[in-house]
């Protein structure tokens, strides 16, 4: 289902609350008219919304839209026969040319000739009934009223649809740029996403002149993980890790999945020592962690992180290459241990 059908899904439920509410104030005002055949016919249409609402939620896209565009037809017709064209009743079929061009209708030979029939069907009603006697007499105060509200009516539920149908695409849009964003095995930020938060956030922070610094993480040995346990076991120990870091960071911090078992993490107005202590928290928590494996192992993993804080006159990604060179620093010493470039020393 393409992003328009799943965007006019959303909204169809809505849709069908919206008519059947507005058949509703139809069945009171056929009632106080007098006019028995149209309020009987209303509370067959709330039935039709209430029984569209219900396929609706199940996903029934089509049928709901055959009901829907339907009813308000018939229901447009058969005021029109009854009570005259001066009413207003057919401006609903207008209503319904655009709800059928964003449908969820797969077939656009459907949608065009579906939007000239009713094109045409509008146009011969008011060729046809345009100032002539309705069926059944109705005070011309009556007719009057009628066709205000249905002109507010109509106006109002456009507008509503148009302002929905707006915020889902706008939701929709959003959740789409957040996927462009995520890792999909860990669901944390992207190298791409995290480019961009640091470009910001170096920027501002720099105005601000407050500290900013970086923290790279590689799990130790990963590729023997791998070997050993298979890679349904490596990933499930990647969503470890990305939980149990996520976990012992503040609000402000972000964090990546730079690499393939590499993270980044970045904290924002963080200086030297309290990016030390939170490097080091997250290197302990994820130490005391394990994964149980296919045949039932328990799996441990360590990292070695390299801090870095930006210098003066120093762009981001400089001080992202030094906590890299840190991390590898204490790779190379055994693994398991935080490193704090500017020192050169373990943690």
């Amino acid at each position: 289902m393409d992003t328009q059908a799943k965007t006019f899904a959303t909204v169809l439920p809505w849709i069908c609350v919206v008519g059947g509410l507005t058949h509703a104030l139809f069945l009171g005002l056929f009632l106080w008219a007098g006019v028995m055949p149209l309020a009987l016919a209303n509370v067959a249409s709330v039935l039709v919304y209430l029984a569209a609402f219900g396929l609706a939620r199940r996903g029934k896209t089509e049928l709901v839209t055959f009901l829907v565009g339907t009813e308000i037809v018939a229901h447009a017709v058969v005021a029109t026969l009854v009570i005259g064209w001066a009413s207003g009743f057919g401006t609903y079929i207008v209503l319904t040319l655009p709800v059928l061009v964003v449908s969820g209708l797969r077939s656009r030979v459907v949608k065009i000739g579906g939007v000239l029939l009713l094109a045409a069907l509008y146009l011969g009603l008011d060729w046809r009934y345009s100032g002539r006697q309705a069926a059944v007499p109705v005070a011309q105060f009556v007719v009057l009223s009628l066709h205000y509200f249905n002109a507010v009516g109509v106006m109002a539920i456009l507008t509503f649809l148009a302002a929905l149908y707006a915020y889902v695409i706008n939701e929709t849009q959003g959740a789409l740029r957040e996927m462009a964003g995520s890792d999909p095995l860990t669901g944390l930020r992207n190298r791409r996403a995290m480019e961009d938060l640091i470009h910001h956030a170096e920027a501002r922070l720099q105005r601000a002149a407050q500290p900013l610094s970086f923290v790279m993480c590689d799990l130790d040995r990963f590729k023997a993980i791998n070997d050993a346990f298979g890679h349904a076991t490596g990933d499930a120990v990647l969503q470890m890790v990305s939980r149990t870091m996520a976990r012992s960071l503040r609000a402000a911090d972000a964090i990546a999945r730079w690499g393939g078992e590499e993270f980044l993490v970045m904290l924002a107005g963080t200086d030297q020592d309290e990016a030390l202590l939170i490097a080091e928290r997250m290197r302990a928590e994820v130490e005391q962690q394990s994964v149980v494996s296919a045949s039932g192992t328990p799996v441990h993993v360590t990292m070695s992180v390299g801090v870095a804080t930006v210098r003066a006159q120093e762009t981001a990604e400089r001080a992202i290459a030094r906590a890299d060179a840190a991390q590898y620093q204490g790779k190379g010493g055994g693994g398991n241990r935080v490193v704090l470039e500017s020192a050169g020393r373990a943690a």
